[in-house]
């Protein structure tokens, strides 16, 4: 979901504010007011290549080749003194990859509309996704720059934030395999399937063997540094940030159900509508693990420039081989106020908010029919000097 960067008006206390942490719920430690003070913030972005965000399938078949939906949330609260930031963090980070094949498989079954005859389905599906909650602290300070003339033209800035995390869920999984349809209901083939997630009900013995009949209790521990950089033209107001969130981190999981199966013909079974599934319980070992998770790195490059009372934003996400691009406008409306306009070029999100020293607010939507919509972002920030 989401987040806002600062853009400042001559003579004003206003936010400088480029496009907001975009889709990966990034923060910048450098871009942190320099007033001391508390502050709140809630961000969250779902986006999806494939289905609808109610879970429906769209009745025409999806064609990407390669379908990413991903869930990324934050929310902090707590106090700003001196360019310090202590507070308490909870996160979730969810990548989610299907193949073409995959989609289509899953689509034509959901939707009844009949397996492609005789076509060979190649299964890629990933999964990674975890929530965590924790103690952050951070620190942003002035970097100075050697060169007079340099240093007389443009300020820069780092930051550093540091979290302790304690984990919450765990989920990763893959399906990989090939089938081969032999008729608009049924198939043969095979797929192996590969799940540790903590979610599991280790007491239903449809879903987990527990081995022994033993219950062990689940946990998680760790955690995750950032680092930033904001660089602002003083005379124009042009600024560049860039962020590498999780530079470093780690968790570590232990007692996660694990579930292994293998999905084959031998399993097979028909549904009421007569549409061929696997059975993963026929085939299946499970087993509780210990995890070492180290955590996704998520890259945050943004650039705004202001003309006159107008102010042009564009920006890039990256994490796990995927990129996501914005692009955005803002207007100074008033000395303390900007609104807002963003775009995701990526699940065509339209984004619509206002920013104020003390309150930022921005959603983002790719259809105002909310019952279809396949992504929704909210970003929401409070800020109270002291």
């Amino acid at each position: 979901m989401i987040n806002n960067y600062l853009k400042v008006l001559p003579a004003a206390l206003i936010p400088m504010s480029g496009l907001a942490a975009g889709l990966l719920s990034i923060d910048n430690p450098a871009a942190h007011p320099q007033t001391n003070g508390v502050f709140a913030s809630a961000e969250a972005f779902e986006g999806r290549d494939h289905n609808q965000l109610n879970s429906q399938w769209p009745a025409d078949l999806g064609n990407k080749q390669h379908n990413v939906s991903i869930l990324f949330a934050r929310g902090e609260f707590g106090a700003q003194w001196q360019n310090w930031r202590v507070g308490v963090l909870h996160r979730g980070d969810g990548v989610m990859y299907a193949n073409r094949d995959a989609t289509n498989l899953a689509q034509q079954n959901v939707t009844a509309s009949g397996y492609d005859t005789n076509r060979t389905y190649s299964i890629d599906y990933r999964v990674r996704g975890f929530e965590a909650s924790g103690f952050k602290m951070s620190k942003s300070l002035d970097i100075p720059l050697d060169e007079s003339t340099f240093s007389n033209t443009w300020k820069l800035r780092g930051g550093v934030a540091v979290s302790v995390l304690r984990g919450k869920q765990l989920k990763q999984e893959s399906i990989s395999g090939q089938i081969v349809t032999t008729s608009s209901t049924d198939f043969n083939g095979g797929a192996q399937q590969s799940m540790a997630n903590s979610a599991i009900n280790t007491a239903d013995p449809r879903y987990f063997n527990a081995p022994y009949g033993k219950q062990l209790p689940f946990s998680g521990n760790g955690y995750a540094a950032d680092v930033g950089v904001t660089l602002k033209h003083i005379a124009t107001g042009t600024s560049v940030e860039l962020v590498i969130a999780d530079i470093s981190g780690r968790m570590d999981w232990y007692n996660v159900p694990n579930y292994d199966a293998a999905l084959n013909t031998a399993n097979k079974f028909y549904d009421a509508s007569g549409y061929a599934n696997f059975n993963p319980t026929a085939s299946s070992v499970s087993s509780y693990r210990n995890i070492q998770q180290t955590l996704d790195r998520k890259i945050r490059l943004s650039v705004s420039y202001p003309i006159r009372s107008w102010q042009l934003d564009a920006a890039a996400d990256h994490t796990q081989g995927y990129t996501f691009l914005q692009t955005g406008i803002g207007y100074h409306a008033t000395e303390k106020l900007i609104l807002k306009a963003e775009y995701d070029h990526h699940y065509k999100t339209i984004g619509l908010g206002v920013v104020h020293p003390y309150l930022e607010l921005l959603l983002r939507i790719d259809n105002t029919q909310f019952d279809s919509a396949k992504a929704l972002g909210l970003s929401a920030k409070f800020k109270m000097p002291m």
